[in-house]
């Protein structure tokens, strides 16, 4: 996780767009976004705690524009991100997990168990 796409259209007064955001999904889709049937969703948001890869460096994932907003916004790197990421989430009402797991770098594998539990809960539901 560098940044979930944050279910927010602006913070603070700011215009938030994809694809950090959600303020020009209509622009972007023709739909406006639906808050609604999103805080339906159930949703897991993992990292490790020691994962230091930051998508947002990459082009071929993020303009500069999205990604220097995020940083300016919210830190440089996805752990000084981490808290505001879910306060944010949280302030929109997302039926959201967010898990961090203590040594655990960059690995996907190590991640597995956690999805896995999630999704396993997730179907369980009525």
């Amino acid at each position: 996780m560098c940044w979930p796409i944050a279910p927010v259209a602006n913070y603070h007064g700011e215009a938030l767009p994809y694809p950090a955001w959600v303020a020009d999904l209509e622009t972007l889709t023709g739909q406006p976004f639906d808050s609604t049937a999103y805080r339906a969703v159930p949703q897991l948001i993992v990292m490790g705690a020691l994962d230091d890869n930051e998508p947002l460096d990459f082009s071929d994932g993020w303009d500069r524009e999205a990604a220097a907003q995020v940083d300016r916004l919210f830190g440089p790197d996805p752990i000084s991100r981490w808290d505001d990421a879910e306060a944010v989430y949280r302030a929109a009402g997302a039926d959201v997990r967010f898990l961090l797991v203590d040594g655990v770098g960059h690995n996907g594998r190590n991640l597995q168990p956690y999805t896995t539990e999630f999704f396993t809960n997730v179907m369980a539901r009525p």
